[in-house]
């Protein structure tokens, strides 16, 4: 039975892993691609108030995409960390845990782990919810993403600065 569920809990780690990218990736590509759109439509708002107003409206659709996907990687880093505890339980129950190495080498065991994060096990077995509520580190791929969808909202906020400048100059034109 222990061994059914040490395979579910890889498999719903896996899933949430997959899942987690995929989201990901919609996010970024979504939001580049509107941003991109954003940038050559601007030419278009030069002359026209109303196109200048209807961008300035357009620059919050990537702002609010990239919004949506910096939440998305923070609640799916805490399903992966909890499907990650779940693994961790059944592979201490199975002895997968053991240290197989007299130096003290604290991975030198049969355990499932790839990363720092899952290398330290104590964390998910003794303090979870420290684990749980653990922000994204810094140099980690979730944080790279993270960077880069803020970068994504950096440069529409700079359509909207310059959508509002232009309409600006626009409306003291007219």
């Amino acid at each position: 039975m222990l061994l059914k569920v040490y395979g579910s809990s890889l498999d719903e780690y896996r899933f949430n892993v997959n899942l987690g990218w995929d989201q990901t990736k919609f996010y970024v590509t979504t939001a580049t691609a509107a941003t991109t759109a954003g940038i050559g439509l601007l030419k278009l708002a030069l002359d026209s108030l109303f196109i200048s107003f209807f961008m300035l409206l357009y620059f919050l659709l990537p702002i609010m995409i990239s919004l949506l996907g910096l939440k998305t990687i923070e609640v799916r880093k805490k399903y992966i960390r909890s499907a990650n505890r779940i693994k961790t339980i059944a592979e201490r129950e199975l002895g997968l845990l053991n240290n197989l190495d007299n130096r003290g080498l604290y991975d030198a065991n049969l355990s499932i782990a790839v990363t720092p994060g899952q290398k330290d096990y104590s964390k998910f077995l003794f303090r979870y919810t420290d684990k749980l509520d653990e922000k994204i580190k810094i140099g980690s791929v979730s944080s790279f993403t993270q960077f880069l969808l803020c970068l994504i909202i950096a440069i529409n906020i700079t359509g909207v600065v310059f959508t509002v400048g232009l309409l600006s100059y626009l409306v003291d034109v007219r």
